[in-house]
């Protein structure tokens, strides 16, 4: 059996996921999903738009294309939100979007297209500002939820900004027979168009939400 650490530096999806929380303990069987919420949203890759550093700002129109019910071309939708980002500290060559910008981004970006009424808040610092539960809530509501994170824990996102989409939660057993439940979060991550998981515990404190 794969350990823990064979998944470091990987992305998760939906072949491996399983796998992988089959390394989070001893003796760990029988993983199975059982139940999942994901919104209909349509995945963008930052390479099919700005500059370098734009993870952001892809996300961001990801977000407002959802909001928007898709009647804008993306395209249109993405040069809108990088406008936007100038105004905001913005630089896609070097250091890309300030974690503290990003609400102000979305909040003009929905604005400029006609979603007044969205007022996004802005959660700073995992397990202090907000949990999973936070999260879980907004996806619940129907709320995309903008993750910024400077390490996921796992080596494989590193100062990057993704889409939280959805959530699944998979039941195992332990060595013992004990029924257990762990929670992944589904995003899309601009770095492709199927679906990204996330370990929720993994990230590090330095982890901004944005819904």
């Amino acid at each position: 059996m794969d350990s823990e650490n064979a998944y470091n530096a990987r992305r998760l999806n939906v072949t491996n996921v399983e796998k992988y929380i089959g390394t989070l303990g001893d003796g760990i069987t029988n993983v199975q999903l059982v139940r999942q919420k994901c919104l209909n949203i349509v995945p963008l890759l930052q390479k099919d738009y700005g500059k370098l550093n734009d993870c952001a700002l892809t996300a961001i129109t990801m977000a407002v294309n959802y909001y928007t019910h898709g009647i804008y071309d993306p395209y249109i939708l993405y040069i809108g939100v990088e406008g936007k980002a100038k105004q905001n500290s913005y630089n896609g060559d070097t250091y890309g979007t300030p974690n503290v910008k990003v609400r102000r981004i979305f909040e003009q970006s929905l604005r400029l297209f006609g979603q007044k009424r969205i007022k996004p808040c802005a959660r700073f610092y995992k397990g202090i500002c907000f949990t999973e539960r936070t999260i879980v809530n907004a996806i619940n509501n129907s709320k995309p939820v903008l993750l910024c994170t400077q390490d996921d824990g796992r080596n494989y996102y590193k100062k990057h900004c993704i889409l939280i989409v959805g959530y699944a939660d998979y039941e195992y057993l332990d060595k013992n027979n004990k029924k257990h439940t762990k929670r992944m979060l589904i995003a899309y991550d601009n770095w492709f168009k199927s679906h990204a998981y996330v370990d929720y515990k993994k990230l590090s404190l330095s982890t901004d939400i944005i819904y």
